[in-house]
């Protein structure tokens, strides 16, 4: 038995999963383009996920149709048994395929040629999946189990609060865990012949009992005697055989490694070795480490008959197959099918599944864990040994419930199972999921049979928790209903009403709410009542039937909350009619549905319905330039306490509006308003209008003043430099604007080479040489609607040491004669190896940017002597001579 204690980091393996968003609103929303791809990221070469528009009578047609890509198959993704043929139909699973081609070809150009080849729903990568890791007397005589205090926290170790658990032991006198239950770890391999996990395997007798490389129970998956790896292996088809990893068999410990058989660590629903009682079943779905098909994992979980699926790991949003395995696993698990019944019947310790996701690692509240963020799972979050939000764990209003995770920074971690029969101490919420998933294998032990349901499930999770706000109260709504309580799970599902409202009071009304309180009554096998139904009418319900309250009674739903029994609740009643008498009873309803008799009825009236009022500090009648915007706000309230609607004619496309709580922001971006010539004067007008139907206007008038363009205000002269000279020219001297814009600036060179490095930084243009020559340097100058005016200028770049340039030496037939100045007067003399003169050029004009060009084509080769001589701008007269040797 070997054990450690470390701390890891987020841990990832590669799945094969598609693209989507992660807001209710993104996942389901119609694809823009029936062809719309996402790109990859990191991806498993030679193969791509395909949705189908329709279902191919020949799938190897793709191959035919595109033969540059070297298809070597084309198969169904969703495979498995043939009775449950007709619900992966029915939610369009039949539709996806799995492309396998050529390795060498890149996977953004076999999508791009498969989406042309048409009939393309969807494209799906693969990508990255990242691993969320991170008494006096003992129930049980696992070694380790003092060392659980996850489980049962009793304040005794290093920063230990007591109570900071699940409340295990007291749910063990409730049941330690049923074999009917089969559990779907979807994580990396869980190590099945572990000493401490094997007797709680789920075992595929089939298999166990039928011929190696055959399928002998015709599930599609062969040799699947444990689960399945699915992780991809040679011509892009899984591995199968599953191999034991580090954070899937630290995973499985939490919820099933053996009890009582004087081995290791204990397991939330691990049964009891010594009594003969096995318990949960654990069915490894391998997704890592490596690529794999992970979506096909759900499927496989189902069909095969696990209820509840842990998940601790994260995933790119654009994976959109995954939510649909997701939604499968959640309809199917624990159902049988039907012949002509898509939902079939339960044959399962449950009907339908329960998908439980970690929530992450990366300390944030950001709303893009994915699937995590799914509202179709249970997402969970981690707490240290002290109650308080683990250090590493994200938070959000999209959190579910908290469970245990360990907190490295307080020295404790979570105690449990690793490959070859050891043990390790790890944090992260990768750690907490596995606790929640092992409540939920309890609850199903205990509760589960005929008419149990995934809701039944779900509501006992979020209502069997301790609240555990006074230790985070920076996160209060953020961490989930609360601390997932075991013996609160086992203790609060029964048939039993919760005790009737005793009174109801109104408080006070609007013209469009009553708003009315009571004390929260006591449940005695749920604790207190899950909500309540408010039943509001304009008539009497004295003979209310609040099982068919009939057309002209109206029911509101109001959640219990964190209240307790004896707790006083107000709600709002809202939507109702001005200046009308109202009559309410209410109804307490518990978990599991189970109703209390109603109260007695109370009436009230609405008062009468006042307008909504607008208030603003800011001017609303402005006059802008074309360049300019400007943020108008207004202030909005109802003198009744209506939540208030609002509406916007924005005039033209330069007005726009926001809406935060109370405030609206109307921006207005002169630049998005039509171009014209003349000012033009617009008018915005806000309305804003209560549930009654009263409506308050504002107008905005904003005038929008027509655009100057910017003019050339004075021309930048040519200039010399030397190589190591720096130029600097401002260049609101320049440029100007009749609108007193910002302008935005561009350098372009004409030249092919880099002689100068010109940049602009504000209104600064720098000029460095980085080699000698000539280059012509425009300078542009833009205004915010596009319209510009240029500047263009030499640069020379020469030896300032020099008095005169002789180029190019040797020379063949014209020679280029520079100086840096102007030279008037000037005269060139070219003198033979003998001293007497062959050419004599005078009243030359010279300067830096035009240099006279001698034409000594005449000349035979051989040395010769060239003097300069000129009158520079001072008067000075200068003379140089040089050189030069004719070709």
């Amino acid at each position: 038995m070997r054990v450690k204690q470390i701390f890891i980091p987020l841990l990832s393996v590669t799945i094969f999963l598609g693209g989507c968003s992660v807001n209710e609103d993104s996942i389901r929303r119609p694809l823009p383009e029936p062809t719309e791809m996402r790109g990859p990221g990191k991806v498993e070469p030679g193969v791509i996920l395909v949705k189908m528009q329709d279902e191919p009578e020949d799938p190897m047609q793709l191959s035919a149709a595109l033969p540059e890509l070297g298809i070597s198959s084309v198969e169904r993704l969703f495979v498995g048994p043939e009775r449950f043929e007709a619900r992966k139909r029915a939610m369009g699973l039949n539709l996806w395929y799995k492309v396998t081609f050529d390795e060498s070809t890149p996977v953004t150009r076999a999508a791009s040629d498969i989406v042309a080849a048409g009939g393309i729903q969807e494209i799906n990568y693969v990508h990255e999946v990242n691993f969320t890791d991170a008494p006096e007397t003992w129930p049980f005589d696992d070694p380790m189990l003092p060392d659980q205090w996850h489980y049962m926290n009793f304040g005794t170790g290093i920063h230990q609060e007591e109570g900071s658990d699940i409340n295990l032991f007291p749910a063990w006198n409730v049941t330690t865990g049923s074999p009917e239950v089969i559990v779907a770890v979807i994580d990396s391999g869980v190590d099945v012949d572990h000493e401490d996990l094997a007797w709680n395997m789920w075992v595929n007798e089939a298999e166990l009992n039928g011929q190696p490389g055959m399928d002998d129970d015709g599930n599609g998956f062969v040799d699947d005697i444990h689960g399945f790896n699915f992780v991809v292996g040679n011509n892009n088809q899984p591995v199968g055989q599953i191999t034991a990893e580090e954070h899937g068999t630290h995973v499985a410990g939490t919820i099933a490694a053996v009890n009582n058989n004087g081995l290791g660590v204990s397991g939330i629903a691990g049964g009891d070795y010594a009594a003969g009682k096995p318990g949960v079943r654990i069915m490894t779905c391998q997704t890592g480490p490596g690529s794999a098909f992970i979506a096909q994992a759900f499927i496989y979980a189902a069909d095969n008959g696990a209820v509840i699926s842990q998940n601790s790991w994260t995933c790119d949003p654009s994976y959109t197959v995954v939510l649909e395995s997701i939604d499968y696993f959640n309809q199917y698990a624990g159902m049988e099918n039907v012949e002509g019944d898509e939902t079939g019947v339960q044959d399962g310790p449950m009907a339908g599944g329960l998908t439980i996701f970690a929530a992450g690692n990366s300390s944030s509240s950001t709303t893009d864990i994915f699937p995590a963020n799914y509202e179709n799972v249970l997402a969970v979050a981690a707490i240290g040994p002290d109650y308080k939000l683990a250090s590493y764990s994200n938070y959000g209003e999209w959190v579910d419930i908290s469970a245990p995770g360990g907190d490295a920074q307080d020295m404790q971690q979570i105690m449990s199972t690793i490959p070859n029969n050891g043990y390790e101490a790890l944090q992260g919420t990768s750690m907490a999921c596995p606790h929640v998933s092992g409540v939920a294998a309890l609850v199903v032990s205990a509760f589960g049979g005929p008419g149990f349901t995934n809701d039944n499930l779900r509501t006992i999770l979020t209502t069997g928790v301790r609240n555990i706000d006074e230790y985070n109260r920076s996160y209060v709504g953020r961490m989930g209903a609360g601390l997932v309580d075991a013996e609160l799970c086992l203790t609060s599902y029964g048939p039993e009403p919760p005790d009737p409202v005793d009174e109801v009071a109104s408080v006070s009304s609007t013209g469009s709410s009553v708003t009315l309180k009571w004390v929260v009554p006591e449940d005695v096998d749920s604790g207190k009542p899950d909500h309540f139904l408010v039943f509001s009418s304009t008539e009497s319900l004295a003979d209310l039937d609040p099982e068919n309250p009939g057309p002209g009674v109206t029911v509101s739903e109001f959640e219990t909350g964190r209240l307790s029994p004896g707790d006083e609740i107000t709600v709002e009643v809202r939507g109702l009619k001005a200046s009308t008498e109202y009559w309410f009873r209410v109804q307490a309803v518990d978990n599991m549905g189970s109703r209390s008799p109603l109260s007695e009825q109370i009436s009230f009236s609405t008062t009468d319905n006042t307008p909504p009022v607008i208030t603003t500090e800011d001017a609303t009648d402005i006059t802008l330039k074309f360049h300019e915007n400007t943020t108008l706000s207004f202030s909005i309230s109802d003198p009744d306490g209506d939540e208030l609607s609002y509406e916007f004619e924005p005039g033209s496309d330069a007005a726009s509006v926001i809406r935060n709580e109370n405030v609206i922001r109307v921006m207005i971006d002169a630049l998005k308003a039509p171009v014209s010539d003349e000012e033009v004067t617009y008018t915005s007008v806000l309305s804003v209008s209560d549930p009654a139907g009263a409506v308050t206007e504002q107008e905005i008038h904003y005038t929008v003043q027509p655009n100057h363009a910017p003019i050339l205000a004075s021309q930048i002269q040519d200039i010399c430099m030397d190589l190591y000279d720096t130029q600097e020219i401002n260049l609101l001297e320049i440029f100007s604007d009749a609108d007193g814009e910002n302008l935005r600036y561009e350098v372009a060179s004409s030249s092919t080479q880099t002689l100068l490095n010109a940049t602009v930084s504000g209104t600064t243009l720098k000029i460095s040489p980085r080699a000698y020559g000539q280059d012509v340097l425009t300078v542009t100058a833009y205004d915010a609607a596009g319209t510009s005016a240029s500047c263009q200028f030499a640069v020379v770049v020469r030896d300032a040491s020099r008095t005169a340039d002789f180029y190019p030496n040797p020379v063949t037939d014209y020679l280029n004669v520079r100086t840096g100045e102007a030279a008037a007067s000037a005269s060139v003399r070219v003198r033979g190896a003998n001293g007497g003169t062959v050419l004599s050029l005078d009243d030359l004009s010279i300067t830096p940017f035009a240099p006279a060009r001698i034409d000594l084509t005449a000349l035979p080769g051989g040395m010769y002597s060239v003097t300069l001589t000129y009158t520079a701008p001072d008067g000075t007269e200068r003379s140089v001579t040089t050189d030069i040797a004719k070709l």
